[in-house]
């Protein structure tokens, strides 16, 4: 699960550096509500932090890509040329995916104490209308606070959603397919409603 979650840790973290040097998606009247499962592992008895990506699907074969060699390199390694295709992509996708909120390249919230079985829902505002976004939601442990983009790697996830089918750099990209409902298309002044099965 670490392996998947360092994707986005580098994503970010390349946002960072290029926070000054590029424009993002604008901010526009378009709304995400989600609606999540909950699975056995989120248990009480506090509230669980959440960190909300909201990538634009323009960059699907990049997304695949990058969690193709982070898939590689956490079982066999990766060569110079792969290192290097990886920092590119990262780059590619921070300047030309990520929405941000309030200035980070992505929203944090919480998930109450609810029993297993039980289904949570927030709205996220000020999604840019007239695109289709994949959304990457991953669910911490009880009781770790998550302020920036380096904290990620220091705290214990519990549970995630997949964006593809399979995630596994031993099958071919093409092979990867996009799982529902994504990608999702969000409408100007519209509210587009979602559901999110997490696992571990």
């Amino acid at each position: 699960m670490m392996k998947r979650i360092m994707l986005w840790i580098v994503v970010t973290a390349v946002v960072a550096i290029l926070s000054g040097c590029f424009a993002f998606l604008p901010q526009s009247d378009g709304y995400l509500s989600i609606d999540l499962e909950i699975p056995p592992e989120v248990k009480g008895p506090g509230d669980h932090p959440v960190v909300i990506f909201v990538a634009n699907a323009e960059m699907e074969d990049s997304i695949k890509e990058l969690l193709w060699l982070i898939d590689k390199e956490s079982e066999v390694g990766l060569s110079d040329d792969e290192d290097d295709r990886l920092v590119d992509l990262a780059i590619a996708v921070s300047n030309r995916g990520l929405v941000k909120f309030g200035g980070d390249p992505f929203l944090r919230t919480t998930i109450p104490a609810l029993q297993p079985g039980d289904q949570g829902s927030f709205k996220i505002p000020a999604v840019p209308a007239g695109r289709s976004y994949f959304v990457k939601v991953f669910v911490f442990e009880v009781g770790q606070d998550i302020v920036n983009v380096d904290e990620l790697s220091d705290v214990d996830l519990v549970v995630e959603n997949r964006l593809f089918d399979t995630e596994d750099w031993s099958y071919p990209i093409s092979d990867w397919d996009a799982l529902p409902p994504f990608p999702i298309e969000v409408e100007t002044g519209k509210t587009t409603e979602i559901d999110i099965t997490l696992v571990p």
